[in-house]
């Protein structure tokens, strides 16, 4: 019996390797340069041959997959390292800081982003019994405390100076 669960987990860690690998070839495919490509409305595939600087900026919901790389998110005081063994799934938006740290001219980093509807993540949570509002309270602590806020706000501010509108 203990053989034949064994067999059964050797097989299945193939199988998943195999689909990992799959998935990179694919992105890899549809990305063969630098950057970001939105294939489909909501669905981008990244794809990046070197470490990158860190980013501020704002997460929309999304789901997000990495086939090849890894990636590090600072959200709030957390840290986050995510890999092809691990995903990243935001529900609400949220200021975070990324950074691509592995990926290499000959094993890029790539990966894909599913933009989620805030309706139905907002019909999916009421339904699983989670409120709404502690949704939206997790949104501003984070939100306030977190230094990607204000300097998105501070260059959006100083945009809207530059084409001619008040903050």
């Amino acid at each position: 019996m203990r053989n034949m669960k064994n067999a059964t987990s050797e097989r299945e860690t193939r199988r998943m390797g195999s689909d990992q690998e799959e998935l990179a070839e694919r992105i890899a495919r549809a990305t063969p340069h630098e950057g970001t490509v939105e294939v489909q409305p909501g669905l981008h595939f990244r794809r990046c041959s070197r470490p990158t600087e860190r980013l501020y900026s704002f997460t929309k919901p999304s789901f997000c997959v990495i086939a090849q790389g890894s990636k590090e998110l600072v959200v709030g005081d957390d840290h986050f390292r995510y890999d092809p063994a691990h995903y990243m799934i935001s529900t609400v938006e949220l200021p975070m800081i990324g950074q691509v740290v592995e990926a290499s001219p000959e094993r890029p980093f790539l990966g894909f982003r599913l933009v989620l509807e805030p309706s139905v993540v907002t019909s999916v949570m009421v339904e699983s019994g989670r409120r709404p509002t502690a949704q939206r309270r997790q949104r501003r602590e984070v939100g306030r405390c977190h230094p990607a806020r204000r300097e998105l706000a501070r260059r959006d501010a100083a945009a809207r100076a530059a084409r001619g509108r008040a903050p």
